[in-house]
C-alpha cells in the first residue's frame, strides 16, 4: 500500500466527503401543495397537536389551514414569496403565523416547519430588527454560486441576483429553511462565532460560515423563549 494517496484518491475522498455534508445539512422535503387536495378537519387538527410542545417551548401559537387557498389573499398581498407559492408550507404575516396542513404529512415535517416559520423567519425578523436588511446583505456576500443555484432549483424560482430584494429574498428563504433542519451549533462553535460576530462589528466584510448561520438563528430561537 502506498505510503501517500494519489491526486485521483483524494479527489475521491473530498468528493466524498462533500456528499456526505450535503446529505447531513440536506433541507427537510416538503410536499408541492398545487395540485393537492384540501386537508380534512381532522388532518388539521393532528397538525396542530403535532406541534402544541413547540408551542408551549417558545411560547408563539401558529394557526393551521387546510390548504393555501384559505390564505391565498395573505400570499398575494407578498409578491416576494407568492414567486413560488408552489412550495410553500407556511406564511408568517406580521405576528400572524400559519402552516398549510396539505402539504404537512407526518410528526417531523410538521416540527420542521414550525421551527421554519416561527423561528427561521418570524425569530430571527425580530431578533435582527432594524439590523434585518444589513445582515442579510452581508450574509448574501457570503453565499457562493452553488447555494444560489440550489436556491433556484430548490424554490422553482429564477432569482434576479442583482435586485436587492431578490438577494434579501433568497438569504431569508435561506435562513428560514436551515432553520427547520434544527441543528444547533455546539459550544465551540457559538463561542467562535461569538467572536466572529464581534469582528464583524469593525469588519462587515468578514464571511459568513455555515456555523455562524446556525449560531445566529439558535440566538433567535433562545430569544423567543
Amino acid at each position: 500500500m502506498p505510503v501517500f494517496a494519489s491526486a485521483s484518491e483524494v479527489y475521491s475522498d473530498v468528493e466524498a466527503f462533500k456528499k456526505e455534508l450535503i446529505q447531513k445539512n440536506k433541507l427537510p422535503d416538503f410536499a408541492h401543495g398545487g395540485s393537492m387536495p384540501s386537508a380534512t378537519h381532522e388532518h388539521v387538527v393532528r397538525v396542530k397537536d403535532w406541534v402544541q410542545d413547540l408551542e408551549k417551548e417558545l411560547g408563539i401559537k401558529i394557526e393551521v389551514v387546510a390548504e393555501q387557498k384559505e390564505i391565498s389573499s395573505l400570499v398575494d398581498a407578498m409578491p416576494a414569496r407568492s414567486k413560488f407559492q408552489s412550495t410553500l408550507n407556511g406564511l408568517v404575516v406580521s405576528d400572524r403565523i400559519v402552516l398549510i396542513a396539505n402539504v404537512i404529512d407526518t410528526h417531523q415535517q410538521a416540527l420542521n416547519a414550525y421551527e421554519q416559520e416561527v423561528v427561521g423567519r418570524y425569530g430571527i425578523a425580530h431578533y435582527l430588527g432594524k439590523r434585518l436588511d444589513s445582515v442579510s446583505a452581508q450574509i448574501f456576500q457570503s453565499m457562493g454560486e452553488d447555494k444560489l443555484s440550489y436556491l433556484n432549483e430548490r424554490l422553482g424560482f429564477e432569482f434576479d441576483w442583482a435586485a436587492e430584494a431578490d438577494q434579501k429574498l433568497a438569504v431569508q428563504e435561506h435562513l428560514a429553511r436551515l432553520a427547520a433542519i434544527g441543528r444547533c451549533p455546539t459550544s465551540e462553535q457559538s463561542r467562535i462565532s461569538w467572536y466572529r460576530a464581534v469582528i464583524r462589528r469593525f469588519y462587515p466584510k468578514l464571511a459568513w460560515t455555515h456555523d455562524d448561520l446556525c449560531a445566529l438563528i439558535q440566538a433567535a430561537r433562545n430569544k423567543l423563549k
